[in-house]
């Protein structure tokens, strides 16, 4: 299994398992969302109610398969929406300051 020089999958382990049919079987390890900051070219966007994600990504980054970019530069490891405001660092809220990066 080969991981592309852009993927976001770029530094993660990958384990090959065989199981006891004999079969191989590769998994890619988790990788860790990055926090780049903002940057020239770089949007800041208050995350509001009604906002999500896949939206954000069609309206800034062209298609909302990207929203996987926004969620790691922003260091988001659980992007679905928490009603609560105290998720921390890593969860996403109404009111959160999203970066966003430019369109490639």
């Amino acid at each position: 299994m080969s991981i592309f020089s852009n993927s976001r999958y770029v530094g993660s382990s990958i384990t090959k398992i065989t199981l006891p049919s004999g079969e191989n079987r590769v998994y890619l390890g988790p990788h860790l969302p990055r926090f780049v900051g903002i940057r020239p070219g770089y949007s800041s966007e208050i995350f509001g109610s009604g906002d999500s994600l896949d939206n954000l990504s069609a309206q800034y980054l062209g298609s909302e398969t990207f929203w996987w970019v926004i969620a790691d530069i922003n260091n988001l490891l659980f992007p679905e929406v928490d009603p609560v405001e105290d998720s921390g660092l890593n969860g996403l809220f109404i009111g959160r300051n999203l970066i966003i990066p430019p369109r490639q």
